[in-house]
């Protein structure tokens, strides 16, 4: 049998936020839970509500990660912290770390696999990895490569990039009581039953292809098809009659980012994000040099009736079980681009999954590696992650 309920506070201390958390957890489960998974927004002192949490409720294993904003089926805001907890008699958990990604992608993902328990349990025929990760000066696809080779391509991911400190520097995630920069949490599920992974953009091709420079495939987007990149935007939005503010651009990506083409469409989606002082492009994740792209487009009613698909496909790929718990994660720059209307997608899920307790966040970009599906690090990118009755 699988439990899962969902709690959510808006006090701004954050022990007592921590303890009404735990409160409202223990009221639910009756017993303390084997995973609490946590979203806190940047108005928490992170340790002392995870300290609360874990001595209120005492849960077997506790991560999760900080947010630009969090939800659950009753609240959405950018001043709350959400859990969601989980007790279950049909599947194995195990909690890793991996440290110092910025510097070893590779070996990251060899300490998150170490404490994995797949190999020395063949019974359980599905496994999944739920990850949050700090992803400030890291290529993420480079980790999300090097877990899928280590693993044998044997494992499903799904998790999300945590949201920085305000200043740029880290972005936290949670381990049990502590408060990690420049480091992976991987929660280990080992189940029977499949997890269901959804995961779906609204966006279209509004260009030709184009071939992408990069430095060092990194995140400095020097040109477009031999043309300086602003230039090529700058020409997109006088043809498309848009605004085109130079000295604030974001608004303007926020509607209008690259698709990266993958072999099966152009399904990476890469938000430009600034100039630096050269005139060089920043994109909010690495682009491959030489890679395919073009510039995307979408509309509101295309985002609702994706959000509507991506919950559809995660109960497909739940194969007939019910949904016990829903993890729902999208990006900063979905929230900041859709403004108010964001609450219009989060009725969407509502709506789909009527009876299922479900948390989520807002944060900076996803993580999908799912059977029959494109794998990596997404922006902009809604996600569901459902786990079984």
């Amino acid at each position: 049998m699988t439990k899962g309920t969902v709690a959510c506070t808006e006090l701004a201390e954050s022990w007592e936020a921590g303890r009404d958390l735990a409160q409202q957890i223990m009221a639910q489960v009756g017993a303390a839970p084997d995973v609490i998974f946590l979203f806190a927004t940047q108005s928490y002192q992170y340790e002392a509500l995870l300290s609360a949490l874990k001595s209120e409720c005492h849960p077997r294993f506790l991560l999760g990660c900080a947010a630009y904003s969090t939800y659950t089926r009753t609240a959405v805001g950018t001043s709350f912290a959400c859990a969601a907890a989980l007790r279950s008699d049909d599947f194995l958990f195990s909690l890793t770390v991996g440290r110092n990604i910025d510097l070893d992608p590779r070996e990251a993902a060899r300490q998150v696999i170490e404490g994995f328990q797949g190999w020395e349990h063949p019974e359980y025929r599905f496994r999944t990895a739920i990850l949050f990760m700090d992803v400030i000066n890291v290529f993420m696809d480079d980790f999300v490569k090097a877990l899928t080779h280590s693993t044998h391509g044997n494992y499903q991911f799904f998790g999300c990039g945590a949201a920085e400190n305000g200043q740029q520097k880290y972005a936290p995630v949670f381990a049990g009581e502590q408060a990690l920069g420049n480091s992976v949490v991987a929660l280990e599920v080992l189940s029977h039953k499949p997890l269901g992974i959804g995961s779906r953009h609204a966006w279209i091709p509004a260009t030709p292809s184009m071939q992408a420079i990069t430095e060092n495939g990194g995140t400095l987007l020097k040109s477009l098809d031999g043309r300086p990149a602003l230039e090529v935007f700058r020409e997109y939005a006088q043809l498309n009659e848009l605004d085109f503010p130079e000295h604030s651009l974001l608004p303007f990506f926020l509607h209008n980012m690259l698709g990266v083409e993958t072999g099966k469409g152009y399904q990476r989606l890469r938000l430009p994000l600034m100039l630096n002082d050269e005139g060089v492009l920043t994109s909010s994740s690495p682009i491959p040099s030489y890679a395919k792209v073009c510039i995307m487009k979408s509309t509101f009613a295309s985002v609702l009736r994706t959000v509507e698909i991506t919950a559809r496909s995660a109960l497909n790929n739940l194969y007939g079980s019910r949904p016990a718990l829903a993890l729902y994660v999208d990006c900063r720059a979905s929230s900041l681009r859709l403004a108010g209307d964001y609450s219009e997608l989060l009725r969407v899920v509502c709506n789909r999954l009527p009876h299922t307790p479900f948390a989520g966040c807002n944060i900076y970009g996803q993580i999908v590696r799912s059977q029959g599906q494109y794998s990596g690090f997404h922006n902009c990118t809604p996600s569901i992650c459902l786990f079984p009755e």
